[in-house]
């Protein structure tokens, strides 16, 4: 013990001694991790955090490799005229950045609003991609505009968390000041307590770099519980350090300060990284990132306040000394003994409350649309409200059979909840009955073109003079030279699609790209189709998430394998991400809640070597959780899925801290009673051996020499017992003044340890 006692106190007093290094090397690590901020990067496309190898991720990753998918956003302006839109359309292909939009008067014009889909030259939520959604925000600013699709979501998830950040940070930033104040001992202790805090909130938001990317949840929930936990370690130290200030010198206040604050701190923050470290063992990459995150808050508040804190102590004693103030705190004690008097009442009222509070947890509902904050919401549904609800489902099957393709697309539409279906194969050529991906031969393709206005296709004379049927033949011969050359077809009978076809035109004669018309269906060949797979787009007349919404992804699942095989196909879509966070978050919740419960079980078990008080402890912690949660089920709110995670987490290994502070305090106080209890025997015992009168009276005082071994709780009723007892027999006045003495006297010289 002597041992341990002297390498702690030699450890603080290296870190008081050497306090200018530590500011310094803190100074240098906040500069560099401010100078690294800008460098994090800040992701709020939150489909990559869907679980690992799962349908989303898989679908993401092959249509980037196959599709080479890029940003995309639709953007909807209210009580235009269509020579308006014609306009706005025009100056929505000049804006840098974008590659093209799509309008179709007949179909995207109705009730005096335009809809646009604008499709980006670069990938969604990247630098590039936001610069070119911020163009286009800015030429919308003077209309009535209303924006949806992936991209914009992105883009607006993360302008509302910005300001949040700020606006929520602000608030909290005031809560807290206010709270300290009224809770401090002096004026300046808010200063050194803000310093703390800044510089481990700067250091662990600049070093998130070495996550590689992190998402702006965990960003946003890390910053606030640093916040919090920061100030908490603080607070354990600079009281200390108050009162250890009353009998020492700066240096050896917080040397001492620090030798004893240390064990404090350190079993304070253990049971709260106890409760994180079960993220961490979450299937869901948000759930592990998050865990990851909120440990390197902790222990980067941890360092902070150890290292950093007993330097400015020192520094700033003397304004720390100057600014006490009287207590703001009123006393407590009164009605602290009113809840304590009324504990018969209280205990059997909170069981009640804790056991309907459980029961409620079965009738919660919760929410999977992480980007589903109200702006967004608010636009979707005035989108909505004239060209209804868009919920786009995307399937992905193998580019082999336009028949399988055909069954597939009418058994999917049979869904009531599927209102539209959009692909190659039902994209119509001029309205006539040819589709893109009918197959023909030159002389069917001659015969297509003899029928259509020929006015509308003026590209096709561009190429050559001669009849429909020559230019198809010649076409047809040199496709086949240079993209299917080994083909054992006669040529008389080789079938080409209409969608291959134009797309070859396309490339092959560049004079044509800047006609309007081919480019639309080079467009839409490139976005539906590829080499190796084709895609087909569904919309579902529905909220993005919801028991019809993900019962229609589980039947799809199961069913779309008798087309193509279990592995041959692919769903993506608003609906997949939150159907597949949705199935992963029971498990995830048994996880959190089972290891979280075992981590701090465990730690108070080694903490205290007793089953009863840690059973105790979480029992109260885990009822205070329950009715959190239950008064959300009253007042009818939704519970987003990764809130309740990280709380249940959160409040469990953080609350426990305040019931490990004040089972000690109990425990500190229950073996000061006892002692004072052993310290009155001993008086009552010398007394008795001294005393000729009670001494013919042994028979009395056998009884009352065992009172002396009763509860610390009946220490008033055995007081007045002997003072009765010495009154009885004479005595007065003259032995109770004598117990008093001998009481004053064996204070001085019994040890604290109880014999």
């Amino acid at each position: 013990m002597n041992n341990k006692v002297s390498l702690s106190h030699r450890f603080s007093r290296f870190i008081v001694e050497y306090r200018w290094v530590f500011t310094i090397i803190f100074i240098a690590l906040a500069v560099f991790s401010a100078i690294m901020i800008p460098q994090t990067k800040i992701i709020y496309d939150l489909s990559t955090y869907t679980p690992e190898g799962g349908m989303t991720q898989q679908s993401i990753a092959l249509m980037r490799e196959e599709f080479d998918d890029k940003g995309s956003l639709t953007v909807m302006y209210a009580d235009v005229t269509l020579e308006d839109a014609e306009i706005i359309l025009d100056e929505l292909k000049d804006i840098e950045g974008v590659s093209n939009v799509v309008f179709n008067a007949d179909t995207d014009y109705k009730k005096s609003d335009a809809l646009f889909n604008i499709i980006l030259n670069d990938y969604d939520s990247t630098d590039n991609a936001n610069a070119t959604i911020e163009r286009v925000f800015k030429y919308s600013l003077d209309k009535d505009t209303y924006f949806g699709g992936q991209s914009a979501t992105s883009y607006l998830t993360r302008k509302n968390t910005e300001k949040e950040v700020l606006s929520v940070g602000i608030i909290i930033v005031v809560l807290v000041l206010a709270i300290l104040l009224f809770t401090s001992r002096t004026y300046f202790e808010l200063v050194v307590m803000l310093l703390v805090f800044g510089t481990a909130t700067i250091i662990n938001y600049g070093t998130n770099f070495l996550l590689g990317e992190i998402s702006y949840i965990s960003n946003f929930i890390s910053i606030i519980l640093q916040l919090v936990l920061t100030l908490d370690y603080s607070v354990i130290l600079l009281h200390r350090f108050i009162e250890e200030r009353e009998t020492r010198s700066p240096k050896e206040a917080s040397a001492a300060t620090l030798g004893k604050g240390i064990p404090e701190i350190l079993s304070s923050s253990l049971t709260t990284i106890a409760g994180v470290c079960a993220l961490i063992l979450m299937a869901l990459p948000i759930g592990r990132e998050i865990g990851i995150s909120l440990t390197k808050g902790i222990l980067l508040s941890i360092v902070t306040v150890i290292f950093l804190m007993p330097a400015l102590l020192v520094f700033f004693s003397k304004p720390i000394e100057k600014t006490k103030h009287r207590p703001f705190l009123p006393n407590v004690t009164n009605f602290a003994r009113k809840t304590l008097s009324a504990r018969k009442v209280i205990i059997p009222a909170f069981i009640v409350i804790v056991s309907l509070a459980c029961v409620g947890q079965f009738f919660n509902t919760y929410y999977f649309d992480i980007n589903g904050s109200a702006d967004i919401v608010s636009q979707k549904e005035r989108i909505a409200q004239t060209f209804g609800t868009t919920n786009t489902l995307v399937v992905i099957v193998p580019n082999t059979d336009t028949e399988k393709e055909d069954a597939l697309t009418e058994h999917v539409l049979s869904k009531t909840i599927i209102n539209q279906a959009l692909s190659l194969n039902r994209i119509e050529l001029l309205g006539m009955d040819i589709r893109l991906k009918d197959k023909m031969n030159y002389i069917e393709l001659a015969q297509t073109f003899e029928d259509i206005d020929m006015s509308s296709f003026s590209w096709i004379t561009g190429i050559s003079n001669k009849s429909e049927e020559q230019l198809m033949l010649g076409i047809i011969k040199d496709y086949i030279n240079k993209k299917d050359p080994n083909s054992p077809i006669p040529i008389e009978e080789y079938k080409i699609s209409l969608a291959n076809l134009l797309v070859y035109i396309y490339d092959t004669y560049p004079i044509l790209q800047s006609v309007e018309q081919i480019e639309q269906f080079a467009l839409a060949v490139d976005n539906f189709e590829s080499e190796n797979y084709t895609r087909i787009m569904f919309n579902i007349n529905g909220a993005v998430e919801g028991e019809n919404t993900f019962q229609l992804i589980e039947e799809l699942t199961n069913e779309l394998g008798l087309f193509y095989g279990e592995d041959n196909f692919y769903l993506a879509g608003e609906s997949v991400m939150n159907y597949e966070m949705a199935r992963a978050f029971p498990d995830d919740n048994i996880k959190v809640l089972l290891f979280t419960s075992m981590f701090i079980l465990l730690i108070l078990l080694l903490t205290f070597r007793n089953l009863l008080l840690p059973l105790i402890m979480m029992l109260t912690i885990q009822g205070g959780i329950w009715i959190n949660f239950a008064i959300q089920f009253l007042m009818g709110n939704s519970i987003l899925f990764i809130s309740y995670l990280v709380i249940n987490a959160i409040q469990m290994g953080a609350t426990i801290d305040y019931a490990i502070i004040l089972t000690n305090r109990f425990q500190t106080t229950k073996k000061q009673l006892y002692r004072l209890k052993r310290r009155h025997c001993r008086v009552i015992e010398f007394y008795i051996s001294h005393n000729r009168h009670l001494r013919h009276n042994s028979h009395r005082h056998r009884v009352y020499y065992g009172s002396c071994h009763l509860r610390a709780s009946d220490f008033l009723t055995w007081n007045v017992t002997w003072h009765r007892y010495f009154s009885f027999n004479g005595n007065g006045s003259s032995c109770a003044s004598t117990i008093i003495i001998c009481l004053k006297q064996m204070d001085r010289q019994i040890p604290n340890s109880p014999t």
